[in-house]
């Protein structure tokens, strides 16, 4: 285990899966959960299973993200990897992330299946403006110069990365759920994310 890599994962109401993505995770650093409000088994699971846990109180999934870039920078790790606490995108994939940060500032998981309209808009505007690929994949790592110290909310945590960072993309495996996102699939989800992507561009 490198004591270096914080594994931080989001998890609302994941006690379905949240002890086998701990168990995937957990020799690769120091696994942490972040608990947005759980009403199920998510934090005693965790617990159990040797994770540690911050409880984050507001609520949605880019406040998450937000605490836990925040709790990162706060910290002595030098390497981030957040991964959803549904295990979804690139689990098996981490090791490989990791070492590829001795040489990247970022590393994205480059998901195989179709996103929605919303991620794709933005994804392709990411890549126009920026170069960057695939920003709404569910698996991202960090080197702490890999952060964006402007950040800005209400962008869908797109305004976390540093634009001006080396970053390259990883194919991963992907884990298809049963039941649909927690984050749902309607158009009010997709005009969000593209308003608070762009958002998030322009800052």
């Amino acid at each position: 285990m490198e004591r270096s890599v914080l594994i931080a994962i989001p998890a609302f109401n994941e006690e379905a899966r949240i002890g086998e993505v701990i168990n995937g995770v957990m020799l690769f650093g120091d696994t942490c959960v972040f608990n947005n409000n759980s009403s199920d088994n998510t934090k005693a699971i965790s617990l159990k299973q040797g994770a540690f846990v911050v409880d984050v109180l507001e609520e949605g999934y880019e406040s998450v993200v937000f605490e836990i870039v925040k709790f990162f920078e706060d910290s002595i790790y030098t390497k981030l990897v957040i991964i959803d606490g549904d295990g979804e995108v690139g689990i098996d994939s981490i090791a490989k992330a990791i070492s590829l940060l001795d040489t990247y500032e970022i590393v994205l998981g480059n998901r195989r299946y179709k996103k929605r309209f919303g991620e794709r808009l933005i994804c392709n505007i990411f890549k126009y403006f920026y170069g960057i690929n695939d920003i709404y994949c569910g698996f991202k790592c960090f080197l702490k110069s890999g952060l964006n110290k402007e950040r800005v909310r209400g962008t869908f945590a797109t305004s976390i990365v540093n634009k001006k960072s080396n970053y390259i993309n990883l194919d991963v495996d992907v884990y298809l759920r049963e039941d649909k996102s927690k984050l749902g699939e309607g158009i009010s989800i997709n005009l969000k994310l593209i308003s608070s992507g762009i958002k998030g561009f322009l800052n």
